[in-house]
């Protein structure tokens, strides 16, 4: 008799090396071999309990690179548009511009 499929299978946090190196939109030969450059950079470790890579903190470490607040930092009442400066050249709708 087969195990009944669960009705929530949630996505998984912790991820492979494939996974992450999918992630970063690289291959598993690349990330292994940039692995310890980015470590030094402050990319996550290894999670060697876990047998894996924490994606949240994954995602997180791409965002701070971007620039972008993470879901986790508070707002603190500014919009991410206040943080970036506004735009410079904003586009006019009609007339000579």
């Amino acid at each position: 008799m087969t195990r009944r499929k669960p009705p929530y299978i949630p996505e998984p946090r912790i991820w492979t090396r494939y996974q992450v190196a999918a992630r970063l939109g690289k291959s598993e030969t690349w990330f292994r071999r940039h692995r310890e450059y980015l470590e030094h950079l402050g990319f996550p470790r290894r999670d060697d309990d876990l047998e894996g890579w924490d994606g949240d903190a994954i995602n997180h470490w791409i965002d701070s690179k971007s620039g972008l607040p993470s879901e986790s930092e508070p707002d603190q009442g500014q919009g991410w548009l206040e943080r970036v400066g506004k735009d410079r050249n904003p586009v006019r709708s009609g007339g000579k511009g």
